[in-house]
């Protein structure tokens, strides 16, 4: 049965632009925040998240494997990490789950799984009821801020997310580490397949470079790329060391890195049986 709830409130941080080969990037090396609790950089609704993937949400599924070298090898660990076995059934929450793009990836995998979407952008959500229209998965579709608003269950046998937290401040991301922390099963596990801030400027320069070769290699024309230059303005990209270092201080463990290619990144991490911090 497909389920369809709406629940939308999107905030984002403010961003400095990096001018690197004549295009836009963003750079987060001036004025790095505070790890902080509350929001004060808050901006109008014209121009938030929902807004930016609402108005590129026909378009996003044709351009996405252009614009992204590693479609394959990077959605594919994501799944790969799942530790159950095919036949089992369990309950996954898909944070930022757009199109649906990793969900359906689980779903060929494990067809017994019950699946959560949760997305603050509906134009993407309902893409991804349509790829889902006809089959019988256990699926449930959500606009919903995950940072603003509680997850629609209590407990997840499996939290995953893939190209969504990058819009997360180090604030909003420690924040949400706390939620995904509670709502997970004892054993169960988060992976994240995302982008990853440079470790200096230097590093983030060639990333942003070898992204734009790589997009023009895999024939992504030049409206592609305008149009995802516009979708970065909302990223707010934190280091790898950031993220697991935030990540182990709420409790996670057996952190690793599994996959990366250049700024295209798969992580993970278990909540233990026992709470460490209980």
């Amino acid at each position: 049965m497909l389920l369809f709830r709406y629940d939308a409130k999107v905030y984002l941080r403010s961003f400095v632009n990096l001018r690197l080969l004549g295009i836009e990037f963003l750079s987060r090396y001036s004025s790095r925040p505070a790890l902080s609790n509350k929001s004060t950089h808050s901006i109008t609704m014209s121009t938030t998240i929902a807004e930016t993937f609402n108005k590129h949400a026909q378009e996003y599924d044709a351009s996405h494997k252009r614009l992204l070298a590693c479609f394959d090898d990077f959605y594919g660990t994501a799944v790969s990490l799942i530790p159950y076995d095919r036949d089992q059934a369990f309950t996954v929450l898909d944070l930022g789950a757009g199109t649906g793009l990793l969900s359906e990836k689980i779903v060929q995998h494990f067809p017994n799984c019950s699946i959560t979407l949760c997305d603050v952008a509906e134009n993407m959500l309902k893409i991804a009821m349509q790829r889902f229209e006809g089959k019988d998965e256990k699926l449930r579709f959500y606009v919903s801020d995950y940072l603003q608003q509680p997850f629609p269950e209590q407990r997840y046998d499996l939290v995953v997310s893939a190209l969504s937290l990058h819009h997360c401040s180090a604030a909003q991301f420690n924040m949400l580490l706390s939620k995904i922390y509670s709502a997970l099963n004892p054993g169960a596990c988060f992976i994240n397949a995302d982008q990853i801030l440079g470790a200096n400027e230097s590093v983030e320069t060639a990333y942003a470079n070898r992204w734009l070769r790589d997009a023009k290699a895999n024939g992504a024309s030049e409206d592609d790329i305008s149009k995802a230059l516009q979708r970065m303005k909302a990223d707010r990209t934190l280091p790898l060391a950031t993220q697991l270092n935030l990540m182990a201080a709420k409790g996670f463990v057996e952190l690793n890195q599994w996959y990366q290619y250049f700024r295209f990144c798969v992580y993970s991490g278990v909540k233990p049986i026992k709470d460490i911090f209980a």
